[in-house]
């Protein structure tokens, strides 16, 4: 019937509509996108252990720094 095709074509809108903000949800939720905005994540060579604070490196330590395009690595000099 026509009315059943028009509410069946209504929720399948309704649920593509759901589904695209669940992808936007997703997508915000990932820590890699915050490297898109500038940030980048630096973890230890050592260990691969991320570095959230200076107090966690010393001089001399090997890291390796990931941004939005790539990842190169850096020595602490002081």
């Amino acid at each position: 019937s026509r009315r059943g095709n028009a509410a069946q074509a209504h929720r399948l809108a309704l649920e593509a509509s759901q589904l695209e903000g669940l992808q936007r949800r997703l997508s915000a939720l990932n820590p890699l996108a915050v490297l898109s905005r500038g940030y980048a994540v630096v973890t230890q060579k050592r260990d691969d252990r991320i570095v959230s604070s200076r107090l966690a490196v010393k001089s001399g330590d090997d890291l390796s720094v990931r941004v939005t395009d790539g990842e190169f690595d850096v020595q602490v000099t002081r």
